[in-house]
C-alpha cells in the first residue's frame, strides 16, 4: 500500500522549565515508551506542576531496544485523541534520553495514562516540526509500525511507526514542505 501526499508542517514552539531533585533509584525498564514510571531516579531534572509524576523509556519502534542519549519530543495531553487530532498538549518537552533511555520527570495535574502520551524520537531543532500519526481511513485508529519515508527540506528520512501510531518528530527552523510515503 502507497499513499503519496503533500503535508505543510506544523509550528509547535514550547519553552519549558526544569529543576533537579532528588528522591529514589531507577525501576526496570518497561516494555511501551507509553507506560509511565513513577519512580522517580535521582538527580532526574523535573518538568511540570501537579501531584501525578513519571518518566517514560523510549525504545525503538522496531527492536525495542532502549534508546540511551538520544533526542526526544515527549507531548502530555489532558485528554485522549479519540481518533483524530489531539487537543493542544498540556505539556510539550524537547529533551535527550539519558544513559538508560529516560526522559526526563514530568509532572501533571492528572494520571499520564498511555492514551494521553505521545513520546518519540526528534530529528532537528526549530519552532517548526511535525510528528506523523498514522492513522486508518476507515475507523481513525492508528497504525503500528507503519514504514514512512518523508522528504522534508530536501533530505529523506526513513522510519517506522511505534505501537500507537506515531512515527518520529522532526524539527526545523524555517517553514518547509513536506513529501510523505507511507507502505507497509
Amino acid at each position: 500500500m502507497k499513499i503519496d501526499c503533500v503535508i505543510p508542517i506544523l509550528l509547535l514552539a514550547s519553552q519549558v522549565a526544569g529543576c533537579t531533585s532528588t528522591t529514589i533509584a531507577a525501576a526496570p525498564s518497561p516494555a511501551s515508551s507509553y507506560a509511565c514510571v513513577p519512580e522517580q531516579v535521582k538527580g532526574s531534572q523535573v518538568t511540570g506542576e501537579g501531584k501525578y509524576g513519571c518518566h517514560f523509556y523510549l525504545h525503538h519502534p522496531v527492536t525495542h531496544q532502549l534508546l540511551a542519549d538520544t533526542a526526544y519530543r515527549l507531548d502530555i495531553y489532558s485528554a485522549p485523541a479519540n481518533g483524530g487530532k489531539p487537543p493542544p498538549p498540556v505539556l510539550s518537552l524537547d529533551g535527550k534520553t539519558d544513559a538508560g533511555g529516560r526522559s526526563s520527570y514530568v509532572r501533571a495535574a492528572f494520571p499520564m495514562t498511555p492514551d494521553k502520551v505521545k513520546f518519540v524520537e526528534r530529528i532537528g531543532s526549530g519552532p517548526y516540526s511535525i510528528t506523523p500519526r498514522i492513522l486508518r481511513p476507515t475507523d481513525g485508529l492508528a497504525i503500528p509500525h507503519m514504514k514512512y519515508t518523508f522528504d522534508l527540506c530536501g533530505k529523506p528520512y526513513s522510519g517506522t511507526t511505534d505501537e500507537r501510531g506515531n512515527g518520529t518528530s522532526f524539527h526545523t527552523p524555517e517553514p518547509c514542505e513536506v513529501s510523505a510515503k507511507f507502505y507497509r
